[in-house]
């Protein structure tokens, strides 16, 4: 196998495709989990939450005010698979598409690995807010590992495509330009009708 260089574009879609693996299987994993729980929870007595998690007389409280509305923790529930789980599935998929050098598939795991950095980095402030409000560091340090550490995941695996699809467009450019693999001194292609 001949070596490559370490930005050729298949080496730079490889490693963009192993992250978005990476990326999705985390995804589809966490966020799934969190649905499921946050379902379970809506079927279980509240009682036996509160006794099984041994909440605190606070926690027991917002728990009994989050069974008073089954109608927000659905919207979460689906807030959660709609923004967490498939994203994580398109990812799965997507990750095959980018090893290819299908350049469509790149610009769309890009456009959502964007967007969901964004979604995500919004959702972590917001979290580490509501920690220092509450003064509860154990959530602060909670929402930073877990949705501070898919940020950096997701940023990382863009920053990885954006890489890849440069330098594929570069390598499509001196592909088709027949000026460029031309040595200093030697004459240009022929066409037709020349010399």
């Amino acid at each position: 196998m001949p070596h490559e260089a370490p930005d050729s574009p298949v080496r730079l879609r490889r490693r963009a495709s192993v992250f978005l693996w990476i990326a999705g299987a985390i995804e589809v994993l966490l966020m799934g989990c969190m649905a499921a729980a946050l379902f379970v929870a809506t079927i279980m007595p509240m009682e036996q939450i509160i006794e099984h998690g041994r909440a605190t007389e606070q926690q027991a409280q917002e728990i009994r005010q989050l069974k008073d509305t089954p109608g927000l923790i659905t919207a979460t529930c689906i807030g959660i698979v709609v923004l967490g789980v498939l994203p994580g599935a398109a990812y799965l998929v997507l990750g095959f598409f980018v090893r290819l050098g299908k350049r469509g598939a790149m610009a769309m795991a890009q456009a959502l690995l964007l967007m969901q950095c964004i979604l995500l980095g919004l959702f972590t402030i917001g979290g580490i807010y509501n920690a220092l409000m509450m003064g509860d560091p154990t959530a602060m340090t909670m929402v930073v590992l877990i949705f501070g550490s898919m940020v950096g995941l997701l940023g990382y695996t863009c920053l990885l495509l954006h890489r890849a699809r440069l330098a594929q467009s570069v390598n499509l450019d001196t592909q088709s330009d027949p000026w460029s693999h031309q040595t200093p001194g030697s004459p240009g292609p022929r066409t037709p009708g020349s010399p």
